[in-house]
């Protein structure tokens, strides 16, 4: 392992200061079964795999394992079916009005190419064997806070969450890995995730890249996590950067 191996022990250090009451997980997509790592003993979607890594279990799952088909064909692992591509599951009326805006889920949600992904892994932080494609985390309102701060802390980037209202497990999983950029859903809203009660709702969900976890760890390791300004003399604190800086 590298780059996350090497501040695992930071990582832990901070998530723990955090006080998640769901466990932080890793994930990785794999082409080769990978070793050191028992297969998952049952048949479940992908985002409830997500649920038994957090419960504390260290697994890979293969094509067998996906009770799920759209999370089956989501990340590679089988073609998607005509009744998928074409709109029509999931139109007239129950999650989109009509096929065209359906197909649009499915033509514009980012898809991993098939054949491309044969195993995924799944693995609480304290049983890591395996070098993480993505952290994943499920924050309350405060950790949020501090989470989405350290996301634009040192780039000044703008925050922006990528969601549907089902698919969820294509923003958890792909769109992050895919793009780089950490992506956060708020939890309860995706249709699969609820109907299957993966994480409570109200939360947020962060997926957090591997060529991000450097930044982000550095972010939170800098940044106070609570900004002066929402402290308790936070009012005093403003008077005196304004007269630090000379502002009427």
């Amino acid at each position: 392992m590298t780059d996350f191996r090497q501040n695992l022990d930071q990582w832990l250090n901070i998530l723990n200061k955090l006080k998640f009451d769901i466990q932080p997980i890793a994930f990785k997509f794999l082409t080769t079964k990978p070793d050191g790592i028992d297969k998952l003993d049952k048949k479940v979607g992908l985002c409830e795999m997500m649920k038994i890594a957090q419960e504390g279990k260290a697994f890979y799952a293969d094509e067998e394992n996906h009770e799920c088909l759209p999370g089956l064909f989501a990340i590679g692992g089988a073609d998607k079916p005509y009744l998928y591509k074409s709109g029509l599951f999931g139109a007239e009326g129950e999650w989109y009005d009509e096929s065209r805006a359906c197909r649009r889920l499915y033509e514009r949600a980012p898809m991993l190419a098939k054949d491309t992904v044969k195993y995924v892994a799944f693995s609480p932080l304290d049983k890591l064997s395996f070098e993480p494609d993505l952290l994943i985390l499920v924050a309350n309102i405060e950790q949020t806070t501090v989470l989405l701060r350290a996301m634009c802390y040192g780039t000044g980037k703008d925050i922006i969450s990528h969601f549907t209202p089902v698919l969820a497990c294509v923003w958890i999983f792909n769109q992050p890995y895919l793009t780089g950029e950490i992506n956060y859903i708020t939890t309860g809203i995706g249709a699969g995730m609820r109907r299957r009660k993966v994480v409570p709702p109200g939360l947020q969900l962060f997926s957090i890249p591997y060529d991000m976890f450097s930044t982000m760890l550095e972010s939170l390791q800098k940044m106070p996590w609570v900004h002066p300004l929402n402290s308790p003399d936070g009012e005093e604190w403003m008077q005196r950067l304004k007269t630090k800086l000379d502002i009427k």
